[in-house]
């Protein structure tokens, strides 16, 4: 055989799987490849390394009766030692079982009675403040800044910052204001 054979058959000769025919024939092809004889050694000394024999068998799950004997064991052990539990008086509990509600009750009429005792009608004023002057923020040092309010406008006025250049104006669409749409008939 001269030409390679192709890498399923490859596998399966590799594997000693091939009908006798074909693994002759590339056994032929093999003897002038020594690499793939020693692939196919390599596979044949990891064979047996990795048959079923070496494997373990499946472990088989215990029963019932596993589980069962190991809770009864435990149960018996639970039982042996002495309780440590303080016994319950039953009348002691049941003299305050009333406790509860009562107490939640009394907590609710305290809060009627409480809230009765605030003055209903106008809201009190708040105490009067002083009439404060502006305070301007400037966030550079250096910077004073001075409030000016009019009848008919505020200015503030800044000592300390370059001054805007003439041509510089607000562009028309910064002052405009939005488009009144019409609002749509609801009859």
């Amino acid at each position: 055989m001269n030409t390679k054979p192709d890498d399923e058959m490859l596998a399966l000769w590799l594997e000693d799987e091939l009908d006798p025919a074909r693994t002759a024939a590339v056994d032929a092809w093999a003897a002038n490849e020594p690499e793939w004889l020693e692939h196919r050694a390599a596979a044949r000394a990891l064979k047996p390394m990795l048959a079923c024999a070496a494997i373990p068998r499946e472990e088989e799950v215990p029963h019932a009766e596993f589980f069962n004997a190991r809770i009864r064991r435990e149960i018996e052990l639970a039982a042996a030692l002495p309780a440590a539990a303080a016994p319950v008086v039953p009348g002691r509990v049941q003299r305050r079982f009333w406790l509860v509600p009562a107490t939640a009750a009394a907590g609710i009429a305290l809060g009627f009675w409480v809230g009765r005792g605030v003055p209903s009608g106008p809201e009190p004023l708040p105490p009067p403040v002083a009439d404060l002057a502006p305070v301007l923020y400037t966030p550079e040092k250096g910077v004073a800044a001075e409030f000016v309010a009019t009848e008919n406008a505020t200015v503030i006025v800044l000592d300390g910052v370059a001054a805007l250049p003439d041509e510089w104006s607000i562009p028309e669409t910064a002052v405009q204001e939005p488009e009144a749409r019409p609002v749509a008939d609801r009859r």
